[in-house]
Parts: structure tokens; C-alpha cells; sequence
């Protein structure tokens, strides 16, 4: 039953990092070699964004733009090698969560993960996972993740295909996806 309006869509799992200082899969994944993993540059912004509403379901231009903006240099973009972007995410600063994290599929959502893991000076501490992401999951588990807790996801009005979760590795907040 709605409460005020707001529909529970899932359950979502706080990921954290069990110990940040044991080695992790050094192995780049086998998608490197389909797609390209770099930095965001300016030119990229309008793709993100756009890949964001593609991949998420909801025009929330504005918060992705701050935290775009907070540090672009921690942003990471994935091309297809035909040019696509096929994701992207971002490592906050603040808190050391990697999100938001959206990606075409696992293997997209693992080289964006790599990279930010072994990226100096980054400190990737934990990600926010919709729990209807197995494959998420499971790639998170490989890496020296553990669920900390999990809390109910909920929208207001008229939730979005269930699917459209499965492209997210990492929300941004327990509040925003």
C-alpha cells in the first residue's frame, strides 16, 4: 500500500569495502578490451546525461550535474568501441561511495569498478546497490565487498520498470537512485 503517495520499489544494499587494504582482483576485466575507460572530459557531459535518463528512467539532470560538477576529475565514462557511452560513474569525494554507477551490463559495470579501485588517490569505500541486481552483487562480492545494511527503496507516484534497476551498480544516496 502507497504511504503518502510513495510505493516501496525494492530494497537496496549498502556495499562496503571489508578491508580496503588487501589486494583486489588486479586483473583488468575482459570488457577492456571492448570498451574504453577514461576520464570525463567537457564534450562528454551531454552524453552522460542523457545516458543517465537512458539508463535510470528519471530526468534528474540538475543532481547529476552537481555531482558531475563537485570533481569532474572523478568521473569515469565507458565508450563501446563504436563511440556509445555504455556508462559511466562517479567516485564521491565525501563520503568514498561509488555512485551514482550505471552501466550497460556487468562486464561494462566491472571495468568502470577497476579502474576506480585502482585509480590513485581515489578511495572507493562502498556503493549503494538496488538488491534486484544480482549480477551486481556478485561483482561486488568479488571484489571484497559486504552488505553493511539494507534499507527499503521507495518513489513517489509510479514506479519505472523493475528492469530499469539492473542497470544501476550504484545510486547516489539511500534517497536519490
Amino acid at each position: 500500500d502507497p504511504v503518502l503517495g510513495f510505493t516501496a520499489i525494492d530494497t537496496v544494499d549498502h556495499w562496503r569495502l571489508a578491508d580496503p587494504h588487501t589486494s583486489r582482483n588486479e586483473s583488468p576485466p575482459a570488457a577492456a578490451l571492448f570498451t574504453s575507460m577514461q576520464p570525463m572530459q567537457p564534450a562528454d557531459l551531454e552524453a552522460v546525461l542523457a545516458y543517465d535518463v537512458h539508463a535510470n528512467g528519471y530526468v534528474r539532470q540538475r543532481i547529476v550535474q552537481r555531482y558531475l560538477a563537485d570533481d569532474p576529475a572523478r568521473v569515469l565514462v565507458a565508450h563501446s568501441a563504436a563511440g556509445q557511452l555504455v556508462g559511466y560513474a562517479v567516485v564521491q569525494g565525501t563520503n568514498g561511495l561509488l555512485g551514482p554507477w550505471l552501466a550497460e551490463d556487468g562486464d561494462v559495470a566491472e571495468q568502470l569498478l577497476h579502474t576506480a579501485l585502482h585509480t590513485p588517490g581515489w578511495e572507493v569505500k562502498g556503493a549503494l546497490l538496488p538488491t534486484a541486481n544480482r549480477a551486481g552483487a556478485e561483482l561486488l562480492q568479488r571484489h571484497g565487498f559486504v552488505i553493511a545494511r539494507t534499507l527499503t527503496s521507495m518513489v513517489l507516484g509510479t514506479p519505472l520498470p523493475p528492469e530499469r534497476r539492473l542497470r544501476i551498480f550504484g545510486q547516489i544516496s539511500h534517497s536519490v537512485g
